[in-house]
């Protein structure tokens, strides 16, 4: 038996390389190039056979950089899940 699951994901983590001293308190990270050359954590999803990350028009994902480095990520994704 299968399942299909539309989730919203969120996740953070502080990375120190990322601190900076803009004048903004938040820099919002829209461009798909500049997320590719940023670590992100690689996350496993068990049972999961198939995922589609959603890109209607634009890649459909949010990233913010905080001063401190403490970095937000959410995106949108379609898995389809085996049940044992």
């Amino acid at each position: 038996m299968t399942f299909d699951v539309d989730l919203y994901m969120y996740t953070s983590w502080k990375d120190s390389r990322m601190a900076h001293n803009s004048s903004d308190e938040i820099i919002l990270v829209s461009d798909r190039k500049a997320r590719d050359m940023m670590w992100l954590p690689d996350l496993y999803f068990a049972n999961a056979r198939h995922c589609k990350f959603q890109e209607v028009t634009v890649p459909n994902f949010n990233l913010f950089i905080a001063r401190d480095g403490l970095i937000s990520y959410s995106l949108s994704i379609c898995q389809l899940f085996a049940a044992q």
